[in-house]
């Protein structure tokens, strides 16, 4: 998560952790996530909450 955040694409966060890019993709979506916006707007709102 913290790769998206900074911006990384699907491609460098796989690279960097050694996964394919589908493998990235497919963990986002399983956190309900469809877009890097949401993304980051749920991390914001998780840490406005404490």
């Amino acid at each position: 998560m913290a790769y998206a955040i900074l911006g990384d694409t699907n491609k460098m966060i796989a690279y960097r952790l050694g996964l394919s890019t589908s493998r990235v993709s497919l963990l986002l979506r399983k956190l309900g996530l469809r877009t890097r916006a949401q993304l980051v707007k749920t991390i914001r709102e998780f840490q406005a909450l404490h």
